[in-house]
């Protein structure tokens, strides 16, 4: 049996085989990542190759990334929270999913337009870490 290696702050273990959801409820108080965010306590990294990917195509520069995270956490809803693996053979971490959308001008386009974004997050088991999962557009 292949160990599966948790490395978010909350607790358990990863599922085998069966539904990543937890629960019905945030696993990481808004509050408390915003004051993380705020107080340069807290660092984003990109934690996943598709997430990075997706970055890059959204042309979402990392130094802007907390400011826009705080921006999800303030007015977007949570969704679930659920197992995700980084890759093919782990590690796993517990996770957050936020939705929000937010009006942004597209140079491309000459105007204001409706972009809805996706974002999944867990804590680093030392809690100093934001772990940035995925972040696409919906």
């Amino acid at each position: 049996m292949v160990s599966k290696v948790n490395v978010g702050q909350y607790p358990g273990e990863p599922p085998e085989g069966e539904s990543r959801r937890i629960g019905t409820n945030p696993l990481y108080p808004r509050e408390e990542v915003l004051a993380g965010l705020d107080a340069g306590s807290l660092q984003v990294i990109v934690w996943t190759r598709k997430c990075q990917k997706d970055l890059e195509k959204l042309d979402i520069d990392l130094d802007g990334l907390p400011t826009l995270l705080k921006d999800v956490l303030l007015n977007g809803t949570y969704r679930n929270s659920e197992w995700c693996e980084q890759g093919p053979s782990g590690p796993w971490a517990a996770c957050d999913a936020y939705s929000h959308v937010r009006l942004e001008w597209l140079a491309a386009m000459g105007r204001e337009t409706r972009v809805d974004y996706y974002i999944k997050f867990a804590r680093s088991r030392a809690g100093n870490l934001l772990l940035l999962v995925s972040f696409h557009l919906s």
